[in-house]
C-alpha cells in the first residue's frame, strides 16, 4: 500500500466506482431505455473516455516506478 501516493490511489477508485455505477444504471436500473441511438452512443463514449483515462493513469504510474 506504501508503494503509491494516496491521490494515485483515491483517483482509481473514483474512477471504477464511476465506471461501475455508470454500467449498473445502463445494465440494471435501464436508464437509457427508450433514449435515442445517438445518446447511448454518447454515452458509452463518455464510459470509454473514463476508462481509457485510467488505463494511461495506471501506464503512466507504472512507466514512472521502474
Amino acid at each position: 500500500m506504501q508503494r503509491y501516493e494516496a491521490l494515485f490511489m483515491l483517483t482509481i477508485f473514483q474512477g471504477f466506482n464511476i465506471l461501475t455505477n455508470s454500467l449498473s444504471a445502463f445494465l440494471v436500473l435501464q436508464e437509457m431505455q427508450g433514449a435515442p441511438q445517438w445518446k447511448v452512443i454518447g454515452y458509452f463514449a463518455c464510459i470509454m473516455g473514463i476508462l481509457l483515462g485510467v488505463i494511461l493513469l495506471v501506464l503512466c504510474e507504472l512507466c514512472e516506478n521502474e
